[in-house]
């Protein structure tokens, strides 16, 4: 399997490849009426996902007129393994 959701309605053409990252998070407040996520939510296309940890991103000050994103890494202090309500596509 690959992080990141490829809908099953979505066209890829021959030589090409899907590209996973572009849908990768769905917020719980409106995933049951997203046309993207909503039929997965209702339809069996839920998981649980066991990890270690993952990454947030926090924007930082402006630098040069650019945003600057600094990565944070969300895990228990003890490393015991999280788990994360997800949803799957074929």
């Amino acid at each position: 399997m690959k992080w990141g959701l490829v809908p099953s309605k979505t066209k890829v053409f021959p030589g090409s490849k899907p590209n996973h990252f572009k849908v990768f998070n769905a917020r719980i407040e409106t995933a049951a009426i997203s046309p993207m996520f909503s039929k997965l939510v209702r339809g069996g296309g839920r998981c649980a996902i066991m990890m270690d940890g993952f990454y947030e991103w926090k924007e930082e000050d402006v630098v040069n007129k650019k945003k600057k994103k600094q990565p944070y890494y969300v895990h228990f202090s003890n490393n015991r393994p999280m788990i994360m309500a997800g949803v799957f596509d074929r």
